[in-house]
């Protein structure tokens, strides 16, 4: 993902919540009357749940691979754009100023409504809408029911209204990135090849609204800023790579969520978390058209160890990578007993494919327990400093914060994580 980030660094001018003056009086920062944020208010007789059709991965993915997936967000009315009540989708070109033809969809529209929202395509700006506003709208109900409350937005309002304005195409440029001033997530297109001069079609460009993975990573950093403002000065490798590393994690664990994608992961990897590209890697096509890699970043890198100088995208894999551990270590664990019966007590799984009914047990195992984690990982938000947080205190927060919501452990979650920590 290159420089995402880059307006994540200590020369933006943020208020504070409040400031000391001479010991006496407190002076409170703009951010304490911006109007609050909330989601749709449901009103009896509407639909609790609006289905819509994302990419799984992205567009350069196999549909044998779970290349789309339906998904449930809450049900809010929306003007063309789509607009609603926390996000505002703005499709204008940010290099010509004009928008692509039909690029505002209608998903109130009745067709819209009763096929799930348009079919996945590249080409189609409509889709690349929907594709942000539906994605976008699935980290941040994540958020809340690990949470359990509203999470006000932290930049002054337009117009009377405080909404994220999430711009699909943000110009012509390698790059996808959260700009707290503006309120804004902005993805960049670029072309996999070198672009024609001959007045020839291009071979291919590269969209990063349509990237599961990118749309996921930098909507967390908007609910990250929301959660903690001052997170956004980087005070250490650490400070920067936990922002780096939770948003990478919020993506990763969202993949396990697309029940679709995550039986075909885990038929083609035979019941193996960390053998499956689709589960382990972040964000594929962009890593193979920008960089020649296999994924941006992998979840399975074992030849990380932790030195306070690392770069912050390289700590964020390093926190990614132990967290991931853990989750494998539970999940083999809550499994063992069932790959000990489909085996014959030996362990050894048999040639040929795995029974079906064994590929369900074992999804239904890693969808629950990734929900688990995702509950984990953001409620220990809560629990860390406001400044200037440290991988080990992170740790700490996860710990704490689970201790006090289950007493007993019995899976040893917080043994698993303390182990993949400390061997980093």
């Amino acid at each position: 993902m290159g420089e995402f980030d880059k307006y994540l660094n200590p020369s933006v001018d943020r208020p504070s919540f409040a400031q000391c003056n001479h010991g006496k009086t407190y002076q409170l920062g703009p951010r304490v009357f911006y109007p609050a944020t909330s989601a749709h208010d449901w009103q009896l007789g509407e639909p609790t749940t609006r289905r819509l059709r994302i990419f799984a991965v992205d567009p350069s993915a196999l549909v044998r691979e779970g290349k789309y997936a339906t998904i449930e967000i809450p049900y809010e009315k929306l003007t063309p754009g789509p607009v609603g009540c926390l996000f505002e989708v703005d499709t204008t070109d940010l290099d010509t100023g004009k928008k692509p033809v039909d690029a505002d969809p209608d998903l109130d529209g009745l067709k819209v409504l009763l096929g799930s929202g348009m079919a996945p395509s590249d080409s189609n700006p409509a889709f690349h809408a929907q594709m942000v506003y539906g994605v976008a709208s699935l980290v941040h109900r994540t958020f809340r029911r690990a949470l359990g409350r509203q999470i006000p937005w932290p930049f002054p309002p337009r117009d009377g209204v405080t909404r994220l304005r999430i711009r699909p195409f943000a110009g012509e440029t390698q790059n996808a990135w959260y700009d707290p001033n503006q309120g804004t997530l902005n993805f960049g297109y670029f072309y996999a090849h070198e672009k024609p001069t001959d007045g020839t079609l291009p071979r291919g460009i590269v969209y990063t609204a349509l990237s599961h993975d990118i749309v996921c990573h930098e909507m967390t950093h908007a609910m990250l800023d929301a959660l903690r403002s001052n997170f956004v000065l980087q005070t250490s490798a650490d400070m920067s790579g936990f922002h780096e590393g939770f948003s990478d994690l919020m993506a990763l664990f969202h993949h396990f969520l697309h029940k679709d994608a995550l039986r075909n992961a885990l038929a083609r990897s035979r019941g193996s978390l960390r053998d499956s590209k689709y589960l382990s890697h972040i964000g594929q096509q962009f890593g193979r058209a920008s960089g020649g890699v296999q994924a941006l970043r992998s979840a399975c890198n074992t030849e990380l160890r932790y030195d306070p100088k690392m770069p912050a995208h390289q700590m964020g894999e390093l926190l990614m990578a132990a967290v991931f551990d853990a989750f494998c270590t539970v999940y083999e664990r809550k499994t063992a007993s069932i790959m000990r019966l489909a085996t014959g007590g030996t362990g050894r799984l048999p040639e040929g494919d795995l029974p079906e009914a064994l590929v369900e047990v074992l999804t239904t195992r890693a969808h629950n327990l990734a929900s688990q984690f995702l509950n984990m990982l953001i409620r220990a938000v809560d629990y860390l400093p406001p400044v200037d947080v440290r991988l080990g205190e992170y740790l700490r927060a996860i710990i704490t914060a689970d201790s006090e919501l289950v007493p007993d452990d019995t899976w040893n979650y917080r043994e698993a994580l303390i182990d993949a920590f400390r061997l980093r």
